[in-house]
């Protein structure tokens, strides 16, 4: 394959795994949860670009009581995993896998997160394989939603947080027409 093409495709699985992120981040998150989406390229777009997805989660966590308990504290960190997995679920269901690569740093917050909820390894696989069910679902069910962000993406390389709202709500119109 030839490196035009080996770039090309490496954006296209970019901007569906960023796109399971920001749809399912609409759907968890409140008004105020900052969508922007950006195919990265470089090491200082994709510190901008992590440091959005922690906001989001942190945006989560804040809308929430300080957790007085662990049931309380999953319940405030568990929409966080949720979103982070849903980056390369959607990568895998467009290209039946995701790059190791890219996924990594998701799935070592998503594991830092449940660790400081539980006390061994089985419950922490348990809980990490729950949200990945979860994630794997919203991804499902929003498919035309990823399909379009991931479309609007690939056409622009970064979207704002009005125009990530933008596609998902007129597919959520064409939906409901």
């Amino acid at each position: 394959m030839r490196k035009e093409e080996l770039e090309a495709k490496r954006i296209k699985r970019t901007a569906y795994h960023e796109a399971g992120h920001a749809v399912v981040a609409y759907f968890l998150a409140d008004e105020a949860a900052d969508l922007n989406t950006t195919i990265v390229d470089s090491d200082e777009e994709r510190l901008d670009h992590w440091a959005n997805c922690l906001a989001v989660a942190n945006q989560l966590s804040r809308k929430s009581p300080l957790p007085s308990s662990r049931h309380d504290l999953i319940k405030v960190r568990e929409p966080s995993m949720i979103i982070l997995m849903a980056g390369p679920e959607a990568e895998e269901r467009a290209f039946d896998s995701y790059e190791p690569g890219r996924a990594i740093h998701d799935y070592q917050y998503v594991m830092s997160l449940s660790c400081g909820m539980h006390a061994n390894m089985d419950s922490v696989s348990a809980h990490i394989q729950y949200c990945r069910t979860i994630a794997q679902t919203f991804v499902k069910k929003a498919w035309p939603d990823v399909e379009a962000v991931a479309a609007a993406l690939l056409e622009n390389r970064r979207l704002t947080d009005a125009q990530t709202r933008s596609a998902v709500k007129q597919v959520l119109r064409a939906r409901n027409e």
